[in-house]
């Protein structure tokens, strides 16, 4: 290949990828998408954040036991914080699923596909450049929804005498894993969405396996629990390091360490992602 011919090329999925960024900049979908995970997780915090207020006050433990899904009585006012943070996550980055859905998905729905593919009959480039977009604005999101987090989280740990010097240490430790969990998550999407291009299947499909992840995870456990580790949620929360005794899953299963639930995550992606661009070569728009 000529160094014009790559020069050309080269240029070609800058413009591609402008155009994927100026989707998620200009549509409202995708911030209306965007501010309802910060607000779930904004939500959540103060949630247990309060939960740890109100347990304090009583000289009560703030979480009753693994067993009940909330959280350990063995994890302390300390230890409560990454739990609270990869909870009040978590929730967001399943709205990040969905923008990566919708970044594929959208195309065939309002029939926008076929201009896209005349200005770059090659499909599978055009899949690249919406997983190029799809990380930057993943990494957006992940410090949008972490900068109101932590500022909310700060906020409220003063108003009700908890440590919030506890929690801005924990937010900024794991901060680097909260964000990839966003990147990926949205990555994960846009696999996803290559793959079934109804946006209402696609949508339904993603967001239901993660949401009832937990009880197929308690179902995989009893049947198979060597896969228990490599499903998308236990994967997520190797990444994030959550702690093993942080949740009734982690309790029982010996999580990866954080490089390997990544690694799993973009596994999926590939996945996803490389069956998506066959369908997406043999597919008629």
């Amino acid at each position: 290949m000529s160094p014009t011919v790559r020069n050309r090329r080269s240029k070609l999925m800058i413009r591609l990828v402008r155009a994927e960024l100026l989707k998620y900049r200009t549509l409202r979908s995708y911030w209306v998408l965007m501010a309802s995970g910060a607000v779930i997780a904004l939500l959540v915090i103060i949630l247990f954040l309060h939960i740890a207020h109100m347990s304090i006050t009583n000289s009560a433990p703030a979480f009753v036991g693994s067993g009940s899904g909330i959280g350990p009585t063995s994890y302390g006012a300390y230890g409560w914080y990454p739990y609270i943070l990869y909870q009040a996550y978590n929730y967001s980055q399943v709205f990040g699923v969905v923008l990566g859905i919708i970044c594929v998905t959208g195309e065939y729905r309002y029939s926008t596909a076929s201009f896209t593919y005349l200005v770059e009959p090659q499909r599978v480039r055009v899949l690249e450049a919406k997983l190029v977009a799809s990380v930057i604005w993943g990494l957006f999101y992940g410090v949008l929804v972490s900068i109101l987090s932590t500022a909310v989280g700060v906020l409220f740990s003063a108003v009700w005498n908890l440590d919030l010097g506890a929690f801005l240490r924990n937010a900024l430790i794991y901060l680097p894993e909260d964000l990839a969990g966003f990147v990926l998550f949205v990555l994960v999407g846009v696999g996803i969405g290559s793959l079934i291009h109804n946006q209402v299947l696609a949508i339904i499909s993603g967001v239901g396996f993660l949401t009832i992840g937990t009880a197929l995870i308690a179902l995989l456990y009893i049947i198979a629990p060597h896969i228990v580790p490599y499903m998308p949620q236990t994967a997520l929360m190797a990444l994030e390091r959550v702690p093993s005794d942080a949740s009734g899953v982690g309790a029982k299963v010996s999580l990866l360490p954080w490089w390997g639930g990544s690694i799993v995550l973009l596994g999926y992606t590939a996945l996803f992602s490389g069956i998506g661009a066959m369908t997406v070569l043999k597919s008629d728009i």
